[in-house]
């Protein structure tokens, strides 16, 4: 294994070239991080403004003056695929080679440095609010694992007592789950492979977490993984789920769904239309949206900013495909806000059904 320096997403960045001796003396597979991923590079704007223009510069010269010079069948094991918020728009493949990237990957085209920090930083969307968290976190150290509180299964009446004490309810059923039957005030974030960078925007350090889970035997994925990114103050879980809440004689709101289809034939037939909230990333709104929709962005609903609902009395909430609009919803409906409706599916299932957008 030899290490290769690669800044611009941080400026210690390495990545690692892996040498087979009894085949060659040259690599046969670069592990690279969070420096290029497939179809991205590493966002250098995490660090914050000051830090951005010169890891940007930094970013260059790692892509031209290092991976370029790779060979092109050298195969390409990034640190992320779709999903994470380290790159503007990361492809979902587990792998590459130097040779796709240098085809298709847009900041192996730049001409220059200045085009290549213009194109790198072009729609750059916010940093998720756990950042500055992390950051302190690394620089500082981590506490011991065994300082941390295990979380324990808790009854109805505990979680009533921790939700009276100021806990925050993870909700990490699925949407449809979710939308269902859940406890009053739970936030939805469903547990998959976007659970880390919700849980990250959300970033609810200064409480104590209660989760609900779909399986009692989930906790213990779902604590390490919030332990990763330093929400260590898991109080527990609900024993038996939404189940043992309902067979305690417990209330449950619910966040009702609707369908591409109904919602097309409500926004065309109604004389009071319900409103369309799109929540999804800016580059996504303006690819195309649903005519006459509003828009703000799930991670900024996440930081407390209003949604521009404008006194509507039902309120269709859309994303890509149900997840951050149940997690939108489920904010927004913990606010007070009702009239409130997931669409299932999202927009992939509006436009899998061939209906009309129009871009901004």
């Amino acid at each position: 294994m030899r290490a290769l320096w690669t800044p611009g997403h941080t400026p210690e960045h390495v990545a690692y070239l892996l040498i087979d001796p009894e085949l060659s003396a040259e690599p046969v597979a670069l592990f690279s991080g969070d420096a290029l991923f497939v179809g991205e590079v590493g966002r250098p704007d995490l660090l914050g403004p000051t830090a951005t223009q010169r890891l940007a510069a930094q970013l260059y010269e790692t892509v031209a003056g290092r991976l370029s010079k790779l060979a092109n069948d050298l195969i390409v094991y990034p640190g992320h695929t779709a999903g994470s918020p380290c790159g503007k728009k990361i492809g979902a493949a587990s792998r590459t080679t130097i040779g796709q990237e240098k085809l298709t990957n847009y900041a192996f085209q730049a001409r220059s440095k200045q085009q290549f920090i213009e194109m790198v930083l072009a729609g750059m969307p916010k940093p998720p609010t756990y950042y500055p968290t992390l950051k302190r976190i690394n620089q500082a150290g981590p506490p011991l694992l065994r300082d941390l509180p295990e979380g324990e299964p808790l009854t109805p009446k505990e979680v009533e007592i921790a939700l009276d004490g100021g806990a925050l309810l993870i909700d990490t059923r699925t949407p449809d789950a979710f939308g269902s039957g859940h406890i009053r005030g739970a936030v939805s974030v469903g547990l998959d492979d976007r659970f880390l960078p919700w849980m990250g925007w959300l970033a609810p350090y200064d409480r104590d977490l209660v989760l609900l889970l779909a399986d009692d035997e989930q906790f213990e994925m779902a604590r390490t993984s919030l332990r990763r990114i330093g929400l260590d103050r898991v109080h527990g879980y609900l024993a038996g789920g939404i189940a043992a809440w309902r067979a305690d004689g417990r209330d449950l709101v619910t966040l009702p769904q609707i369908t591409v289809s109904d919602l097309a034939e409500k926004l065309a037939a109604s004389a009071d239309p319900p409103l369309v909230l799109d929540v999804r990333d800016e580059a996504e709104w303006e690819s195309g949206h649903i005519a006459g929709a509003v828009h703000r962005f799930a991670g900024e609903i996440a930081r407390g900013a209003a949604a521009p609902l404008n006194g509507a009395r039902e309120i269709v909430v859309i994303c890509g495909s149900g997840y951050r609009s149940s997690f939108a919803a489920s904010l927004l409906q913990g606010r007070g806000v009702p009239g409130l409706r997931n669409v299932a599916g999202g927009m992939t299932a509006w436009l899998d059904a061939k209906l009309p957008i129009v871009t901004a």
